[in-house]
């Protein structure tokens, strides 16, 4: 998924100032144009050495395009005994602790707080100090330990410049900061919840208990890759019944302005046949398999065919939303799309018109392959509609996801009565 791309004069690793993604009408500098997308990269001036050095989570020549999760190798998302964390080396909550996609070296680099392997264990250092008893003229010393790295609760600079008292306090005034690095960094007000207190208690909460670390820390991410939220949205939203997710979604009457074929005018409510994908959410299909009239096409050009006027409420779209537009999906009658089918996208302010060429093929007989023709003949098929290779394909992925996660993926329709695997359980279908 490809990010908003930043141009800045050449070799500048000069701050650089854009619109807020994540709050609209507001800007973010950013201390040079590598980090806009990905906080680990590296901006360099020097012309023998690449302008910016990504980190495993993008790349690019600005570092504008994130790395899908399932190429972070070791370092992705790891559930360990403290919880979610966003690698392996970071779940001492320290996220200054680095990790290292290359198997050849050492996995963590850890702040100086941190050692071990996956810097686990807190650096204690230890000092004497003197008490000198004049009456006794005894010396005595004992030995104090220090935990702690205390710059990690001393002035913190924001993204937009703003100086805090500390990390913990850049949302949460009421935030208390902790020097002890075997301790959470920060212990949030009831407001605020989150590593650095930074995310609304009361938005989380509507996600109805699903607002986990993990959950947390990938919204959070979000504000500057949306992309990390929306491959996230279903899992997010698992907890939602059938029918929450049907009035989250747009109603016809909300898209379809007018429709017509062969120049006559259709009701839309009507001539379209409403069903609700887990990934793209309400959709409305022309000549569905259960429409009681079927439309048949008796000459070529735009006067025989389909026209639709759509409404794309543009206003309606998240401020870091790059493009408005409605996909449509071209597919034989009684076969089911996915969010990966074949798709066209049509933009507000153009007048699109898209052509069609059937083609067909017939199965060889034996000793070829026998060929899977209906439901029937296969062993799990959970989507509407006549059987279809894609379709038997990702209800035999589903089946492997609940022999191993318990559950079956949210991003497709699942089998009655088996439970939509939660944002908790992705890591679970990533290490398939």
């Amino acid at each position: 998924t490809t990010l908003a791309t930043t141009t800045v004069a050449a070799r500048s690793c000069a701050p650089v100032t854009l619109p807020d993604p994540y709050n609209s009408g507001q800007q973010v500098t950013y201390d040079n144009p590598c980090i806009t997308n990905d906080m680990r990269a590296v901006c360099s001036e020097d012309p023998n050495k690449p302008h910016c050095t990504c980190s495993y989570t993008s790349t690019g020549d600005l570092c504008e395009t994130v790395t899908p999760q399932s190429e972070w190798g070791r370092c992705k998302n790891y559930n360990g005994p403290n919880g979610f964390a966003t690698n392996r080396c970071t779940t001492s909550y320290d996220q200054g602790n680095v990790c290292d996609p290359d198997e050849t070296k050492p996995w963590c680099t850890c702040t100086p707080s941190w050692t071990g392997e996956y810097c686990e264990t807190a650096v204690t250092t230890t000092t004497e100090t003197s008490t000198t008893t004049t009456e006794t003229s005894t010396t005595t010393s004992e030995a104090s330990t220090t935990t702690g790295y205390m710059d990690r609760c001393g002035k913190y600079t924001g993204t937009s410049g703003t100086i805090y008292d500390n990390r913990c306090m850049t949302k949460d005034r009421g935030a208390q900061c902790s020097t002890d690095p075997s301790q959470p960094l920060c212990e949030c007000s009831i407001y605020w919840i989150g590593m650095y207190c930074a995310a609304d208690a009361e938005a989380f909460e509507r996600l109805a208990g699903n607002a986990t670390d993990g959950l947390i820390d990938t919204i959070d991410v979000g504000r500057t890759n949306p992309a990390t939220v929306i491959a996230a949205l279903p899992a997010i939203l698992s907890f939602l019944t059938d029918e929450q997710r049907l009035d989250m979604s747009y109603a016809i009457e909300d898209v379809i302005m007018d429709a017509t074929f062969e120049e006559q005018p259709l009701v839309p409510s009507e001539a379209f046949t409403f069903f609700n994908d887990p990934s793209l959410g309400n959709c409305f299909t022309f000549n569905h398999f259960n429409a009681t009239e079927k439309y048949q096409a008796r000459g070529a050009g735009a006067r025989y065919g389909l026209r639709v006027t759509l409404e794309f409420g543009a206003a309606e779209y998240a401020p870091w939303v790059e493009a408005v537009g409605v996909l449509t999906y071209i597919h034989p009658i009684g076969q089911n799309i996915y969010l990966e089918s074949v798709k066209h996208t049509n933009q507000p302010g153009n007048s699109d018109q898209i052509a069609m060429k059937k083609h067909s093929f017939k199965r060889l007989q034996a000793p070829f392959a026998p060929a899977c023709v209906a439901r029937k003949d296969v062993r799990s098929f959970y989507f509407p509609g006549e059987y279809s290779v894609d379709g038997c394909l990702r209800s035999c992925y589903q089946d492997s996801v609940f022999r191993s996660c318990g559950c079956m993926d949210p991003q497709y329709t699942r089998k009655d009565g088996v439970p939509s695997c939660n944002f908790e359980k992705l890591a679970c279908i990533e290490e398939m």
